[in-house]
């Protein structure tokens, strides 16, 4: 995504700044993949908690109609 001065063109005063926002919003972006990669497991171990439960508990709901 970063391009230089010559690409720039007209433009060549801001491909500094350019290239920062660039930079930040790559390393945001890698913030939030392992936030998301935290959250990820903690839906994944509350999910096999609320099997392990249901199955636990299974044969108290079996034949009550």
């Amino acid at each position: 995504m970063e391009f230089g001065r010559l690409e720039a063109g007209l433009f060549q005063l801001m491909v500094g700044p350019y290239n920062d926002v660039i930079d930040v919003v790559a390393a945001r972006c890698r913030e939030g993949a392992a936030a998301m990669s935290e959250i990820a497991g903690t839906l994944r171990s509350v999910a096999d908690t609320y099997d392990a439960e249901d199955k636990a508990s299974e044969h108290r709901i079996r034949n009550i109609y």
